[in-house]
């Protein structure tokens, strides 16, 4: 079951949560973001996807989250955002280098998180 969307990036609420962020400790990592779309069972209607961050020396996954329809912008910034605040391994902080696969999501994420002084990248294909 997909997790219930959060509404994290909206134009006000992007520039709360990028000051919350900016005082997080900022290591000299690189992550990156994407999210793929889940096989399809034939009784359901609704393609979900699967989100993942990691960092990319080494592979480990800071944040995962699953969501039913395609994702937003604000999935895109909540995952990131629990990636930081709250990652699976490690402490709380922030990459100095994130990138992103160039999708509208990922270039209207990218605007924000440029706010918070760090390198944000998105390309047209993602690794792998």
């Amino acid at each position: 079951m997909g997790k219930k969307r959060r509404e994290v990036a909206s134009d006000k609420g992007a520039a709360i949560a990028t000051g919350r962020l900016k005082r997080l400790r900022q290591d000299d990592h690189t992550w990156e973001a994407d999210f793929r779309a889940l096989p399809k069972p034939l009784m359901q209607s609704e393609t979900h996807y699967l989100g993942v961050v990691v960092l990319t020396a080494g592979g480990s996954v800071l944040a995962q989250s699953q969501v039913e329809g395609k994702p937003t912008a604000n999935d895109l910034a909540a995952l990131l955002t629990d990636a930081m605040q709250r990652p699976l391994t490690g402490q709380a902080h922030r990459p100095r280098r994130l990138h992103l696969r160039g999708t509208d999501n990922g270039r209207s994420y990218s605007r924000t998180w440029k706010r918070s002084a760090s390198t944000c990248r998105c390309s047209e294909n993602s690794r792998g």
